[in-house]
């Protein structure tokens, strides 16, 4: 999860009443690895960048799940703290094939993450409380990986 200080929320040049919130610092509460997705939106003719900083594979599962035909991954990238890529510091690494996979019970479903240069790391979801494991399936291959 992220969370954040009320002190670091910005005020942009939105309408009165938007709902929406801005923040210049974000948190985590956790040293888990965590996603950072690039999306992108192609409206009248132009292409729109879209950021976003997902906390967990079964919140990037409904993401990916919920995209708009006009939208598309620009790339995907898996954060991950140093007790689980092993160096002394968070490293940012492209994405190549993320899947759902089964584990032994009572672990339940997996999150398998092929990594670019073949590192694969194995992710359970903090927010995934399902006692039924889910159905294996690919949630994201990079089409442009060589």
């Amino acid at each position: 999860m992220f969370f954040t200080q009320p002190a670091a929320q910005r005020f942009p040049p939105c309408p009165p009443g938007d709902t929406i919130q801005c923040w210049g610092v974000v948190e985590r509460d956790l040293e888990t690895p965590w996603f950072h997705l690039c999306l992108e939106l192609k409206e009248d003719g132009f292409a729109f960048g879209h950021t976003l900083l997902v906390a967990d594979a079964a919140q990037l599962d409904v993401v990916l799940g919920q995209l708009a035909s006009d939208c598309s991954v620009r790339s995907l990238m898996l954060v991950t703290p140093p007790s689980m890529n092993h160096s002394q510091h968070w490293r940012m690494e492209r994405v190549v094939r993320l899947q759902l996979g089964e584990d032994e019970p009572p672990a339940g479903s997996v999150f398998r993450v092929d990594m670019d240069g073949g590192k694969q790391y194995t992710l359970r979801s903090l927010y995934l409380l399902q006692k039924t494991p889910l159905l294996p399936r690919c949630i994201y291959e990079d089409t442009t990986a060589t």
